[in-house]
């Protein structure tokens, strides 16, 4: 009866272990899972701080004074917006001119910078606006909407702490929520066109004169590659190092 008592005994100690350790297990599965959450989060920058395409408005404030001559300067701005528009606007162009007595005049002066971009008057729209202070200088908004590249997420997310004070946060090796946006949002911004975030360009024609040229080469046995100048301000050699 007394050996019977200890089997029983022996028996409830290994089941208590088997417990104890199945509970351990546990334990170290659910903290993998966890982690397996935590990693699924994107750790790319291109992935966090996507670089989307939009309808946005491009704008140009021109201060043309009270005079409906423009600047060199402006004139040239007005000159290029002309020709942005031209290859990438889409609808027309609203001028918000304000309510000043030099409004008008202000407005012949672009309307002239504007034809020699390229652009007539059909395609202006006048809006007045009341300036919130008439005797500060206020400007005539030109504004157009096109095809813009723009980073959706903003680069002031600070919840995590750059100095890694939290270890458990510093073990896992993983980039702050910030990285990466300035980059993105510089890229978007620097664009020239923004579909060719999407696809290439199509191809460009065949310079078949080029491609004669190197069919002779290569049919009288000369190197057919093209030999490109590179040569640029030599530097003397006779100075000697400091």
């Amino acid at each position: 009866m007394v050996r019977r008592s200890r089997v029983l005994r022996s028996c409830g100690a290994r089941l208590i272990l088997a417990v104890l350790a199945a509970g351990t297990l546990g334990a170290c599965s659910a903290g993998q899972h966890d982690g397996d959450l935590t990693g699924s989060l994107p750790s790319d920058y291109r992935q966090r701080h996507p670089i989307v395409l939009r309808e946005a408005p491009r704008t140009l404030d021109v201060f043309a004074g009270h005079g409906a001559t423009l600047d060199r300067r402006q004139q040239a701005d007005v000159i290029a917006f002309a020709h942005d528009y031209r290859n990438n606007g889409r609808g027309g162009i609203t001028a918000y001119v304000p309510q000043v007595p030099a409004g008008r005049q202000q407005l012949a002066g672009i309307r002239s910078a504007l034809a020699q971009g390229g652009l007539s008057g059909s395609h202006i729209t006048i809006v007045s606006y009341a300036p919130d202070d008439p005797t500060l200088a206020s400007p005539v908004r030109l504004s157009f909407s096109r095809l813009q590249a723009q980073v959706d997420s903003r680069c002031d997310d600070w919840s995590e702490d750059a100095a890694q004070s939290d270890r458990m946060a510093s073990w896992q090796n993983r980039s702050l929520p910030n990285f990466g946006c300035s980059y993105q949002k510089n890229l978007a911004a620097q664009v020239a066109d923004p579909v060719d975030l999407v696809r290439p360009r199509q191809q460009s024609e065949i310079d078949g004169e080029k491609r004669l040229r190197g069919v002779q080469r290569l049919r009288s046995g000369a190197d057919p590659s093209t030999i490109y100048n590179s040569g640029g301000p030599t530097i003397n050699q006779g100075i000697p190092n400091p």
